[in-house]
């Protein structure tokens, strides 16, 4: 069966790698690009005008990006 959107696709995608909800959850490959989308949500989408980011999304969006940043800053330093 096809999925319908590709959100679900790549959630179905982590459980089959991943085995379970666990292993989803403890993902220890964050540098794989569906990382940020593996609980089945897009945490880069836009909110609504009026509408607000739930605090939770926002504390692991920030986190996630403080992490791509510290990745990015060791690579920096490797190279030089």
């Amino acid at each position: 069966m096809i999925e319908k959107s590709p959100i679900k696709a790549i959630r179905k995608h982590c459980l089959s790698c991943e085995e379970g909800i666990i292993g989803v959850k403890n993902c220890v490959i964050p540098d794989c690009f569906l990382y940020p989308f593996r609980f089945g949500k897009n945490p880069f989408r836009k909110v609504k005008k009026g509408g607000k980011m739930n605090e939770n999304a926002k504390k692991g969006l920030e986190k996630w990006r403080k992490s791509k940043n510290a990745q990015k800053s060791l690579q920096n330093e490797r190279k030089e």
